[in-house]
């Protein structure tokens, strides 16, 4: 989507509507950044609870988000693409907009479903990486999906008795995404390029 129209965006510009009304990207993700690892932080401490639907993911990413965006907490009215420096500039092919409360409940229920503890430690990371990266490309909000879909999963990993290395995400925050990237490369017109291996190494080590 151009930024022309994108409502999100201050007219003419790159950078999302904010409470602050902070016209400058890079200040804008000083602050944002501030205050949303304030947000993680205390949710790392203190647990959210719910059932882990769409409307729990959605209530995470109100809580992070809110002090920044009006919309926090709303799922994604457009469609969007995102340049990928490790796709050479191709996007991932995210959710439609008007899907993404339908898929993201689909893949959470069959999540849920799931005996972990009956699994070796091996297919216990293999599955989180799968519904990690599934529910990531769903991408339901314009701003913060990573970092609110790592900060659920990681938490429902907890509530299930697997418990999740937060840190090592943490200090590898930009493999995590490039892997997350790397696992759903899966286009229309290119085939399947995917290489799912990278973001089960990450995880195989979080779980152990």
């Amino acid at each position: 989507m151009s930024p022309r129209s994108d409502p999100y965006l201050y007219p003419g510009t790159t950078t999302l509507i904010n409470k602050f009304g902070i016209r400058d990207q890079e200040k804008l993700d000083e602050i944002e950044a501030n205050y949303t690892s304030l947000r993680l932080s205390d949710l790392s401490e203190n647990p959210m609870t719910g059932n882990y639907d769409s409307d729990h993911l959605r209530s995470m990413h109100r809580y992070v988000f809110s002090d920044v965006y009006d919309w926090a907490g709303d799922f994604r009215t457009i469609d969007i693409e995102k340049a990928e420096p490790v796709l050479g500039g191709i996007s991932i092919e995210y959710c439609p907009h008007g899907k993404i409360k339908q898929t993201l409940e689909k893949y959470l229920k069959k999540m849920q479903v799931t005996s972990w503890l009956d699994l070796p430690l091996n297919q216990q990371a293999e599955g989180l990486s799968k519904y990690f990266s599934l529910i990531w490309q769903i991408h339901p909000f314009r701003e913060g999906n990573t970092r609110t879909v790592t900060h659920f999963c990681c938490q429902y990993a907890d509530s299930v008795n697997m418990p999740v290395d937060r840190q090592l995400f943490q200090r590898n925050s930009e493999y995590l995404r490039s892997a997350l990237v790397a696992a759903r490369a899966i286009f229309h017109d290119l085939g399947d390029l995917s290489q799912p291996q990278h973001l089960y190494r990450i995880v195989y080590h979080a779980l152990s």
